[in-house]
């Protein structure tokens, strides 16, 4: 606060005015030196928003490489049925009638591209098409490490070859 002596026209009269700033700034907060908790506190609730909005963005982040990882896994498993038949039904072609040498052309075409023959679900059928299974797990942060969801990671694909000749 402060005091200053204020002259008028006469010579012998002296006012006091008194000049006191006003309690708030234009942007609401006190204009005194000191620090108040609710100025603290409005730093607090910015720091709490961001810790929120990166904690939802980095479960955003890996919901979403899970779900990519595992479309990535299902077009490679369509992808390796598709040549492990075609492999498989070439062997069966160049040998003759050698259902030995299809299953092993099956088998190392589909370990050449990441996927597991089910040799259980390999059949020939009478008309020369080859019919084969492989399977492939997903690569996934948090998917395959929860039981009830970790099939979910495990992709497969059959295929069918043409006739052989």
């Amino acid at each position: 606060m402060q005091s200053r002596p204020v002259k008028t026209g006469s010579p012998n009269a002296e006012v006091t005015v008194v000049v006191t700033p006003p309690a708030h700034s234009l942007y609401g907060r006190r204009r005194t030196g000191t620090n108040h908790v609710g100025d603290r506190s409005a730093g607090f609730i910015v720091i709490g928003w961001l810790t929120r909005i990166a904690v939802s963005l980095a479960i955003i982040g890996v919901i979403a490489f899970d779900v990519i990882s595992i479309g990535s896994a299902s077009l490679t498993v369509s992808d390796a049925a598709n040549g492990t038949a075609i492999a498989a039904r070439d062997a069966y072609n160049n040998t003759p009638a050698n259902r030995a040498a299809a299953l092993m052309a099956a088998d190392r075409f589909a370990d050449a591209h990441g996927v597991t023959l089910d040799t259980s679900r390999f059949v020939i059928s009478r008309d020369g098409r080859i019919t084969v299974t492989v399977t492939k797990r997903a690569s996934t942060v948090v998917l395959e490490h929860i039981p009830p969801l970790a099939p979910w990671a495990l992709r497969t694909g059959t295929a069918t070859s043409g006739k052989v000749g």
